[in-house]
């Protein structure tokens, strides 16, 4: 494999990775504050 695209992968799994932490941490928090 190239050493560009495995940076290019390594890149989009990262920044998939951190979507995925910000949306769980946002449906962590966003209930507390929806509370009726």
């Amino acid at each position: 494999m190239m050493p560009s695209l495995k940076l290019a992968r390594d890149q989009r799994v990262c920044d998939l990775v951190m979507a995925m932490l910000f949306a769980r941490l946002r449906v962590t928090l966003r209930p507390v504050e929806a509370q009726p």
